[in-house]
């Protein structure tokens, strides 16, 4: 600072005896060799006399105020030489300085740099530490925890279990294909359960139709024979009708549940779907409106015909609606939607299994506005012989038929419900064979 203050004042006056002299007592410190001054053309100026030989015909340009240094040989010696601009009271840098240190005079500063390198070395490898140990439990250490405790619960059967991993690359793909194999376990699980409930449950079905067949044709013959023969006005009149009405209730029940039984196979024939929403609404249609129930039928135009039994698939559509009717008793809206879709909104891979996906779906939705379903009945409602109505209102039989020839036809059926708010039941039916592959 001394330096440049008193070589500018100098400079300034042009009194280069001035700056000589500032040169020299600079020079007479231990570990200085020499100094000099340029001007902005690199012209020597002045300079130390240690200095002033060495530096006959030697140019310096350099105009920025801030120094650089490097070192270089002299002799058998290294010395470390500095420049920097020399400014003006303007701003302006017309002369340069030059001054030249023995090489052992930069050891402490350079060892000092040296320290403050190993610091930050240091510092800085401490951090990366950190930050490796951190991304690697994070990224690396939890998600494979989470992988393998995934895959031990889904190997002990919780198969409702789901890997929640946030991560990319091979960890996030491989839970996802866990997850989606959990699914396809499930619902393979729920549906080999599913199959071999009904087929248990037909058979039991089959027997007690048998069964109790015969002595219903018996006390209904014998009830209408006494009925004949009784006067008009006779007081066991009505108790024999009342007979011949209960026999013929229980009847119908044998009928539902050899239906049921029968798992008969569909036949197979095209379908138009307004053809089919209006010939199943033709008789309730009326009777419900005239009940407050609102009937709105939104159907797609242009929807294509599909393939399969129109009878089965006409009793489907009338239980849905039916069951939508007694949960409306006070008046609403009853909807039917029909609806084209290119897919049907799930995987058709089945573990181990070879099937055809369909070219495109159909959709019936019939929604109401009624008394909903509770949620710990939602997964019961297609289970055969449960029902939420009254005794002798319901079989509970009516959903589980309409699911058997859903499937059957390939199809899907699906309910959403909230309680109080109304039902939507949903059925996807190929538009061809595809889905039912070689089943």
């Amino acid at each position: 600072m001394a330096l440049g203050v008193g070589a500018l004042h100098h400079l300034e006056k042009g009194d280069m005896q001035g700056v000589t002299a500032i040169l020299e007592a600079i020079s007479q410190q231990a570990d200085v060799m020499g100094a000099a001054v340029f001007d902005r053309e690199g012209n020597l100026l002045a300079a130390s006399r240690s200095m002033a030989p060495e530096l006959k015909g030697e140019r310096q340009v350099y105009t920025e105020t801030e120094g650089k240094g490097y070192l270089e040989e002299q002799g058998e010696r290294r010395a470390y030489t500095y420049i920097a601009g020399i400014p003006d009271a303007s701003g302006q840098v017309p002369w340069s300085l030059r001054l030249v240190l023995y090489e052992r005079s930069m050891l402490p500063y350079v060892l000092q740099a040296r320290n403050h390198i190993l610091i930050a070395i240091g510092v800085l490898t401490s951090i990366l530490s950190v930050l490796v140990i951190y991304v690697s439990q994070k990224q690396i250490a939890r998600p494979l925890r989470a992988l393998t405790e995934g895959a031990e619960a889904l190997g002990q059967g919780e198969l409702d279990r789901r890997i929640e991993i946030d991560a990319e690359g091979e960890i996030g793909t491989l839970a996802e294909a866990l997850n989606r194999m959990a699914v396809n376990l499930e619902t393979s699980n729920r549906a080999i359960i599913q199959s071999e409930k009904l087929a248990a449950i037909g058979q039991l079905a089959a027997g007690i139709a048998h069964e109790i067949g015969t002595p219903l044709n018996v006390i209904s013959g014998s009830a209408e024979y006494l009925l004949m023969e009784a006067e008009a006005g006779a007081g066991q009149t009505e108790e024999l009708k009342t007979i011949v009405a209960e026999v013929g209730h229980i009847a119908g029940l044998v009928k539902r549940l050899m239906a049921f039984a029968w798992q008969e196979e569909p036949r197979i024939g095209p379908i138009g779907m307004a053809d089919l929403v209006e010939s199943v609404l033709a008789l309730p249609r009326r009777q419900m409106e005239k009940q407050g129930i609102q009937v709105e039928v939104i159907l797609a135009p242009g929807l294509p015909e599909i393939q399969g039994d129109r009878d089965q698939l006409q009793q489907v559509l009338l239980n849905l609606i039916m069951n939508a009717w007694q949960a409306m008793a006070g008046g609403g809206r009853l909807r039917v939607i029909g609806r084209h879709r290119a897919e049907s909104g799930e995987r058709e891979e089945r573990l181990g299994q070879d099937r055809r996906t369909p070219s495109g779906w159909v959709e019936l939705v019939v929604e109401d506005t009624g008394t909903g379903i509770p949620a710990a009945n939602l997964q019961k409602i297609f289970d055969p012989f449960f029902t939420t109505k009254e005794v002798g209102a319901g079989t509970g039989l009516g959903l589980a038929i309409a699911h058997r020839i859903v499937e059957a036809h390939g199809g899907r059926i699906r309910v959403t419900s909230q309680e109080g708010m109304g039902s939507r039941f949903a059925v996807l039916l190929p538009t061809d064979r595809g889905g039912r592959g070689n089943d």
